[in-house]
């Protein structure tokens, strides 16, 4: 739905820059390559969100796109599993897991029709592909392609976007589209002293009441607009150092970043005393199973990062990671805790609404002892923190004739937000870039 011009309209729309350690001009270009799997354990700490320079560009010229993807330094270290906007540290995990900003399941409490009810609306501006100096109708066809897959990869029944060409996106968090993308030029404010090549600009209030996807209510903030930016400038000046054959998939990785901040997700790879991260276990690189139910019951710190989740943006430890457009398991679990599902089945160990053989290994697994809760929470459906015989049989039943969906979580509060639950003097701004 648009949203309305409001008061908050008047506030900036942009956080200031990091400060950039090196000019870029003296950082050495080059493609760094990485380990697959690397872990190296950090500090725990929620997410970064001030603005990071991003790892990729694009440019169009006659039929041929090419797309840089600048990477810097020389040494390899992991990304950690799950990042939350904004930065806050309590020491209580699921305190600060339910607070984290995310888009309401239903209509915003603040008047602005902003929500997952009816989908994100996302708008992308009309000289979006001319400012990239896309020409042809063949390469705007693949871009906008590029463009709508980078928002399905983040897609579920329940996290939802409409990706329309035909509207017209106006700047600022609390204008325009729920979403709204635009390719601007170097000199634009928000790009101000960076060379940053993405930046993500979302809004959010805190709500006494607001419900998740799942059906429960909490206490918490509700994002209300994102604006995502792509630097044609800075994209057009570094072209060229990639096959043409990797461009297209280069382009939609770097979106897909700036989408995973549009939701809700930080750098994982920026380290403070206020960030943490978060996983069901201590592997960055297997599944993180969410319990739909409870999605912060099983969540705890990890030390352990994986370096090619989408949501780094450290360009010197991703490797070939930018090329990828499928979520890793970290980027899925991070979403699925933000928007978890609104039924619950009972063996769907990934949430996708399905019962497989691998599934049911993993139910049986935690039954015999071999395995921990966490890697199949959705076994166990007494949330008594074991797997019995009758949950197993139960699980097979599921498999063979589908499952037997029933409602995640009871409404913590049977009625909807109203303007009474909004907290006043809350509406903040947050910045994210990569």
């Amino acid at each position: 739905m648009r949203r309305p011009v409001t008061p908050f309209d008047m506030m900036p729309t942009s956080c200031a820059p990091c400060e950039i350690a090196h000019a870029f001009a003296h950082e050495p270009k080059s493609i760094v390559s990485c380990v697959d799997r690397i872990r190296e354990p950090h500090d725990v700490g929620v997410v970064d969100t001030a603005p990071h320079r991003r790892g990729g560009a694009i440019i169009w010229r006659g039929a041929q796109l090419l797309l840089v993807i600048v990477l810097t330094g020389a040494t390899c270290s992991a990304t950690r599993a799950l990042s939350l906007l904004p930065d806050q540290r309590s020491g209580d995990v699921t305190a600060d897991l339910r607070v984290a900003a995310r888009w309401s399941a239903e209509p915003d409490p603040f008047g602005l029709g902003t929500g997952l009810h009816n989908g994100l609306e996302v708008a992308v501006a009309p000289d979006f592909a001319a400012m990239l100096q896309v020409t042809t109708l063949e390469d705007v066809a693949l871009l906008q392609d590029r463009i709508r897959a980078a928002f399905v990869a983040w897609e579920t029944p329940e996290l939802q976007f409409g990706v329309d060409f035909a509207r017209v996106p106006v700047e600022g968090t609390n204008a325009g589209f729920e979403v709204d993308l635009f390719a601007v030029p170097a000199s634009h404010p928000i790009f101000a002293g960076t060379n940053f090549f993405g930046y993500t600009s979302v809004q959010w209030q805190r709500a006494r009441i607001r419900r998740l996807t799942n059906g429960q209510r909490l206490d918490g903030l509700v994002t209300t607009g994102a604006d995502i930016y792509i630097n044609a400038n800075s994209l057009l000046e570094l072209a060229a150092l990639l096959a043409p054959e990797n461009r297209p998939d280069a382009i939609q990785r770097l979106l897909m970043h700036e989408i995973g901040h549009a939701i809700g997700l930080g750098h994982p790879n920026t380290f403070s005393d206020m960030n943490t991260n978060y996983d069901t276990n201590v592997d960055p690189f297997d599944p993180m199973p969410i319990d739909p139910r409870d999605p912060f019951a099983l969540l705890v710190t990890s030390p352990n990062r994986n370096a090619q989740a989408i949501m780094s943006n450290d360009r010197a430890r991703l490797g070939r990671a930018i090329f990828f457009t499928v979520l890793q398991n970290d980027d899925r679990g991070g979403r699925d805790v933000l928007y978890p599902r609104a039924q619950f089945c009972l063996g769907d160990c990934a949430g996708d609404g399905q019962v497989d053989i691998a599934d049911l290994v993993s139910a049986t697994g935690i039954a015999l002892g071999a395995l921990a809760l966490p890697a199949c929470p959705n076994a166990d459906d007494d949330r008594d923190g074991s797997v019995f015989v009758d949950e197993i049989l139960r699980a097979v039943r599921n498999a063979l004739d589908g499952c037997l969906n029933q409602p995640a979580a009871e409404l913590w509060s049977g009625r909807a937000a109203t303007p009474a639950d909004v907290e006043p003097q809350v509406t903040a701004i947050a910045c994210g870039g990569g």
